[in-house]
C-alpha cells in the first residue's frame, strides 16, 4: 500500500510545483549520480550515458529537479536534460524538458501535472551541472 500513498504525495508535491516556482538562484546542488543512472535506464531506443547529474530540491515540496548531462552513442557531444523525482533513492521519475522527453520514456511532467519548462527549479538544476 506504500505506492498509492507515494503516488498521492508526488501528485500533491508536483501540483505545488506547477503553482509556484521552486529551487531558484543559489539553491543547493545535490549529487544525483545514482538518480542519473536510474534515469538512463528509462532511455528509449537511443541509449544515454550520464556524465554528470545534480539535483535541486523544491522549496515548496518534497520534489527534486534533476539535471543530467549525458552523451549518446552516435555523438560525443554532451547534452543536458531535466527530470523531476520525489525521491533521489528510487522515486517516481518524470521528464520535464524537451531532451528528457526525446531520449527517455519517463512520463511527461507537463502533461501529467502542468509543470512547464523552464522555471526557477529547472534553471537552478541546470546551473549545477554547467559549472
Amino acid at each position: 500500500m506504500r505506492r498509492p500513498i507515494a503516488a498521492t504525495a508526488l501528485l500533491l508535491g508536483l501540483a505545488a510545483l506547477s503553482a509556484c516556482s521552486s529551487g531558484g538562484a543559489g539553491a543547493d546542488c545535490i549529487d544525483a549520480t545514482d538518480t542519473g543512472a536510474a534515469i538512463a535506464e528509462g532511455a528509449n531506443d537511443t541509449p544515454i550515458t550520464p556524465v554528470d547529474a545534480k539535483a535541486v530540491q523544491s522549496e515548496t515540496s518534497e520534489v527534486y529537479y534533476v539535471a543530467v548531462t549525458f552523451t549518446i552513442p552516435a555523438d560525443d557531444e554532451e547534452s543536458t536534460g531535466i527530470w523531476a523525482t520525489d525521491d533521489l533513492d528510487g522515486g517516481t521519475i518524470l521528464s520535464v524538458d524537451a531532451l528528457a522527453k526525446e531520449f527517455t520514456d519517463w512520463p511527461d511532467a507537463e502533461a501529467a501535472f502542468g509543470i512547464t519548462y523552464p522555471n526557477d527549479g529547472t534553471d537552478a538544476a541546470e546551473a549545477c551541472v554547467s559549472g
